[in-house]
């Protein structure tokens, strides 16, 4: 498993711009799969707490113990939700350790409940921060919570008390001064080449996205460059650069602009990231061809 750097980034007073009211969403993710009852759990809880609340799912098939994964989710979405949102993570390899769990105000006036893991590091950079604060507060959790399952103790009850407007962020417990925060990697221009790497796979197709974004291609290659080369590892591949899947034959490569503006390859009707063995934290470099 790949290491992951965090950083603490002391967290300064913020231009206030919309205070957190609920509106009865809560958005949940987590890494626990669907294969056993664990959401289902977790779900009962937010419920016990209000049968009113709406419960979305985000994902539960977030990489098993993969924050950064969860962290770029997280960050993603949350943009397309309203003022007054909810958002419930756990992907958690430190339950039951000193980490602490956090409530998390964003100046988008949304609510974030999770691990103080890096979790929210792109949520944190998008949407901005308010305040932050150490969950503690006995109506944010089960009593007698277990060392294991915070997601049914702590962050599902957390999340609901705050979904359902029964208390606000700042009632969790004490202010934090600092959150964890991932060392997201950057591309880089050297010798007319874009240096990357793969942040992520569009996992029901086997899309690959990376942390390339357009204008970084675009400042390299210009606008509209006909074809690409990328290599990794020891595999050399020349594709189209395209808008679409549908504009090579099925089973060709591409390479496309995503929906989240960054460089992507893809197979038309296949699955690139398994035809070439590709994953998360591949390095990757491209070349106009």
């Amino acid at each position: 498993m790949r290491c992951l750097i965090l950083l603490l980034v002391f967290l300064s007073t913020p231009i206030r711009l919309a205070a957190f009211e609920p509106n009865g969403i809560l958005v949940f993710m987590t890494d626990f799969g669907v294969e056993d009852d664990a959401v289902a759990i977790c779900k009962g809880v937010m419920f016990t707490r209000d049968p009113d609340i709406r419960v979305v799912d985000l994902t539960h098939d977030v990489t098993p113990f993969d924050i950064r994964e969860g962290a770029l989710y997280l960050g993603e979405t949350a943009g397309e939700y309203p003022p007054g949102t909810v958002f419930v993570g756990v992907v958690d390899p430190g339950v039951g350790t000193t980490r602490r769990a956090i409530v998390l105000e964003s100046e988008t006036g949304k609510a974030f409940v999770a691990p103080d893991n890096g979790l929210l590091s792109v949520v944190a950079n998008a949407e901005g921060v308010r305040g932050a604060w150490e969950i503690t507060n006995p109506v944010f959790m089960r009593p007698d919570a277990s060392s294991t399952f915070h997601g049914r103790d702590l962050f599902s009850p957390a999340g609901a008390v705050l979904a359902a407007g029964q208390a606000a962020p700042k009632d969790a417990g004490a202010p934090v001064d600092s959150i964890a925060r991932l060392v997201l990697p950057t591309a880089w221009i050297k010798n007319g080449i874009v240096f990357g790497e793969v942040l992520i796979l569009d996992k029901s197709f086997g899309n690959v996205w990376t942390n390339i974004g357009r204008s970084r291609l675009e400042e390299a290659f210009g606008a509209n460059p006909a074809r690409l080369e990328i290599s990794f590892g020891e595999i050399v591949l020349s594709m189209p650069f395209t808008s679409t899947f549908g504009n090579v034959p099925v089973g060709a490569p591409l390479a496309y602009i995503n929906s989240r503006d960054n460089l992507a390859f893809a197979l038309n009707m296949g699955n690139f990231g398994e035809q070439y063995d590709m994953f998360p934290g591949t390095l990757i470099a491209v070349k106009k061809e």
